[in-house]
């Protein structure tokens, strides 16, 4: 450092506050920056310039519009404040290679390791976006172009490993379907409905018409209302594709890899052997309502009292005691917001209400039938 005589010159001044290091008093300052000095003089006209090399520089820090420059190697420095960026530009324009103008490496690897961390959270965010957003609404369309025949060939390998394990209630399995075909169901799925023999309240849904009915929800029922909606609930899953559209979006990864290779096969192989996976899929709220206004819809067209809807999920929620929680509300939301809706539906959408003999004596037979 330099005190010198001041000196006026043609180089744009920029208003500063120096601190000497020695007390903690400030300095209003001009400062001036030449190719080779930082030139301060004091604003109060008292002369005694102080002169800094470029090359006594030893920090350049910026602080939002706020330059400080400290000079020199001993503690505590003399500092150099100015509220302006035109200072920075002053030294480009006129040392732009003065070395504290480059960040340190230090600062560089801070700025790489920053920039790192926020690609990383970028890339996760649009993983997670495209997981919750995306890919659902890409396997819903990949599920509406999948062929009913290869619709029908997952359904029919889940229906063969499951049923090898249980034990087939023939007689009920015969008066059901008879009591289904009495019905007037909207759709384009033949059904066929199989009754395991199990205390189980149970019964679900598999791609391309097929229904399993465990005995234990039957037993269970009051009245054939109760039936007639539990079947029209699940052919609503079968004719709006859930179970295999639930499929495959658990099975999201996979597919979509395959497609990007064009490896159709392996996709319709994969969705076969996994068909297993089905008895644990749960459907969300959105498509149990979905098959609830099917079942709704079922009930309306035979002109079967609605309330059997209710009372079929109003048992559902009692379990059978308190031994433990029937399976169907495992695989099914709860049923409270659903009761509530279906309730409200009654009250607005009135309609005839007709007996049905053939379905109260088919629901009798199939009560009554056991083939053990």
């Amino acid at each position: 450092m330099e005190v010198i005589n001041s000196q006026n010159d043609n180089n744009i001044k920029n208003r500063g506050v120096y601190f000497t290091g020695k007390s903690s008093v400030s300095v209003p300052v001009h400062v001036t920056v030449t190719p080779f000095y930082f030139i301060l003089e004091p604003c109060d006209g008292s002369g005694g310039t102080i002169q800094w090399k470029h090359e006594e520089v030893l920090s350049f820090e910026e602080n939002s519009h706020k330059t400080i420059v400290k000079f020199g190697t001993a503690f505590p420095c003399p500092m150099l404040v100015v509220e302006s960026e035109s200072l920075k530009k002053d030294i480009r324009r006129l040392k732009p290679n003065a070395s504290y103008l480059k960040p340190s490496p230090n600062i560089l690897m801070s700025n790489a390791v920053k920039g790192l961390l926020i690609a990383v959270t970028v890339v996760i965010a649009m993983l997670v976006f495209a997981y919750v957003y995306v890919i659902p609404v890409l396997m819903e369309k990949l599920a509406s172009v999948v062929p009913v025949s290869l619709e029908k060939q997952v359904g029919d390998s889940f229906k063969q490993s499951f049923l090898m394990n249980q034990q087939i209630d023939s007689a009920r399995t015969i008066a059901i379907n008879k009591f289904y075909s009495e019905l007037k169901v909207p759709g384009s799925y033949p059904i066929n409905i199989t009754v395991v023999e199990s205390d189980v309240q149970n019964a679900f849904a598999l791609p391309g018409g097929e229904i399993v009915v465990f005995n234990g929800i039957i037993d269970n029922m009051q009245s054939y209302p109760e039936l007639v909606a539990l079947l029209g609930h699940e052919a609503g899953h079968i004719e709006k594709r859930h179970s295999l559209k639930l499929l495959m979006k658990n099975m999201a990864n996979y597919l979509i890899l395959s497609a990007i290779l064009q490896d159709f096969n392996s996709i319709m192989a994969a969705i076969i052997e996994n068909a297993a996976s089905l008895e644990e899929l749960s459907y969300n709220r959105e498509k149990e309502e979905e098959s609830d206004e099917f079942g709704y819809a079922v009930l309306r067209e035979n002109k079967i009292d609605p309330n059997g809807m209710v009372r079929l999920f109003e048992q559902l929620q009692q379990g059978d005691g308190s031994r433990h929680t029937p399976e169907f509300l495992q695989t099914h939301p709860k049923l409270d917001n659903r009761i509530k809706t279906i309730k409200e539906k009654i009250k607005k959408e009135v309609f005839p209400v007709e007996h049905h003999p053939n379905l109260k004596n088919l629901f009798d037979e199939i009560k009554k039938a056991n083939s053990f």
